[in-house]
């Protein structure tokens, strides 16, 4: 009786492979990268707007009685009223060409903020994906140890950036008394975070 084969198994991903399918496959930064598309999309939308904008007009209308087509005009009653072109239906038609003159700086403000949002957008991006690769949010994913003389520390490699993060102390996030600063966070767990620039 023959033994079974082992069942075939997928060799195991290095940690460039692993980081590089997390960042292909999690929500949270692929919702953020159709957000910066949006964002970068708005803009350009918003900067075209200076060069004004092209539309087709057109109108119909069914009146109860016959109207006349054309405005009026010398010309067109020159040989009497019986000349001139009536009619119940009538249709009007064209193109307007709207270009913006003067707004009082309207224009430029609403350009301004779009790119600003379009380089926020950018920046969560970027921020989602360091928060992918660094430990995702998860509680317990670098634990820190007790040092003799009372004070608590971890270890970590960091590179050039800015990093949002919090303490958890029993299970409560806290906030670093001396961070840089404070900021959100870009999930919905926690709503605020302290901030480490390395440099």
């Amino acid at each position: 009786m023959a033994a079974d084969a082992p069942a075939a198994t997928d060799p195991p991903l290095s940690l460039k492979q692993a980081i590089d399918e997390a960042l292909k496959s999690n929500p949270g930064l692929k919702s953020a990268g159709h957000q910066n598309r949006a964002a970068e999309g708005d803009a350009s939308a918003t900067a075209r707007g200076r060069w004004g904008g092209l539309n087709a007009v057109g109108s119909y209308s069914y009146l109860n009685d016959d109207q006349i087509i054309r405005p009026m005009s010398s010309e067109l009653v020159a040989n009497g009223l019986a000349g001139v072109p009536w009619d119940r239906s009538q249709a009007h038609y064209g193109v307007s060409y709207d270009l913006p003159l003067y707004l009082g700086g309207r224009l430029n403000n609403q350009i301004q903020i779009v790119r600003l949002e379009a380089r926020k957008s950018a920046d969560l991006l970027e921020g989602t994906r360091w928060q992918v690769r660094f430990n995702d949010w998860q509680p317990g994913a670098h634990p820190m140890q007790r040092t003799p003389d009372g004070c608590w520390t971890t270890r970590l490699e960091l590179r050039h950036g800015s990093y949002r993060y919090l303490f958890l102390v029993d299970g409560q996030p806290v906030l670093d008394s001396r961070a840089l600063g404070i900021v959100r966070t870009p999930n919905d767990r926690y709503e605020a975070a302290s901030l480490l620039a390395v440099s």
